[in-house]
């Protein structure tokens, strides 16, 4: 049975929220909430939920919020065999201080443990790897890193840039992709021209394939999806939603798009169950919806009217 592989962050989030109004330099009544993150770990939290096989392939270090989300993902049934844990190291940590409305205040990100990964740390993981499987990488890696993992993963790889300061690092590995699912701003910095309306997604689409990657994706807010498979474009939509939190939005959709691509749906269904995971995902506070699994997503998707444009 194919299976996901998940290479990258696994963090531990901590986000304050004050009752009150800020006051600097004094110790402000609130909330802390506890999560946890990381890109690779969010896309295959997601995949796990809707019954797929994942191995997540990632760095914890060996203090008690390493424990708690080594654990975590453990109880969600990911394969961890291929996961590390370093002794003597910090764990990526978000820690995030909101104003009382919610917008963000300053934030603090340890990601140290990201730069102890080499490219040579999951090769045993990388050997169980087959060409029916498919590898979600993430832009927190090094582009040294990224490269040599490329070049040796025999599985689909699949990437989400993460953001526009790293969505750059993805231009050198674009020719192992097999997905690649930018928003339209990231888009921008790997094509190297301003994206402003959907003849540039266009534009955009056919650069990516022309540079190697067989289904690029561009996210375009509540605008929904253009796609590519190299012969196809097409544009996929949905009627608007209420948000209550957009972050791991990007990574629903993904980890669902794999998991259904895995499943054997062809790239345009794939995608719409992609659409049913986020759509649910941005309605919640948590960064990946605890409510997300088969039954979920197919009541909503049976409810949701999604409209493809073939373009």
């Amino acid at each position: 049975m194919p299976k996901l592989f998940a290479i990258g962050g696994a963090t531990v989030d901590l986000v304050g929220c004050p009752y009150k109004p800020l006051k600097y330099q004094d110790s402000n009544p609130g909330q802390i909430k506890l999560s946890f993150g990381g890109v690779a770990r969010n896309i295959a939290e997601n995949a796990s939920r809707t019954n797929t096989n994942v191995s997540l392939m990632a760095l914890f270090g060996d203090d008690p919020f390493g424990q708690l989300c080594y654990h975590y993902c453990e109880n969600l049934g990911m394969d961890l065999s291929y996961s590390k844990i370093l002794e003597n190291q910090r764990s990526a940590t978000y820690l995030a201080l909101l104003q009382k409305d919610g917008e963000m205040n300053c934030a603090i990100a340890d990601m140290e443990i990201l730069s102890k990964l080499g490219p040579n740390d999951f090769d045993y993981g990388i050997s169980q790897m087959s060409s029916q499987d498919y590898c979600s990488i993430d832009t927190n890696l090094s582009v040294e890193t990224l490269e040599a993992l490329c070049s040796k993963i025999p599985a689909k790889i699949a990437m989400d840039p993460i953001s526009s300061q790293k969505a750059v690092k993805a231009k050198s590995i674009l020719k192992y992709l097999s997905v690649f699912k930018p928003n339209s701003m990231e888009a921008e910095l790997v094509c190297g021209f301003e994206i402003k309306d959907e003849k540039d997604i266009l534009s955009a689409l056919d650069y990516l394939i022309a540079h190697g990657v067989k289904e690029p994706i561009i996210t375009n807010g509540s605008n929904g999806v253009y796609m590519s498979n190299g012969n196809e474009k097409v544009h996929l939509y949905h009627e608007p939603v209420e948000t209550t939190n957009t972050t791991g939005a990007g990574d629903a959709f993904l980890g669902v798009y794999l998991s259904y691509r895995l499943k054997g749906f062809d790239w345009i269904e794939a995608c719409k169950w992609g659409l049913c995971a986020s759509y649910l995902t941005v309605q919640t506070d948590d960064t990946v919806a605890k409510t997300l699994n088969e039954e979920t997503l197919s009541n909503l998707k049976s409810k949701l009217s999604i409209t493809l444009d073939v373009l």
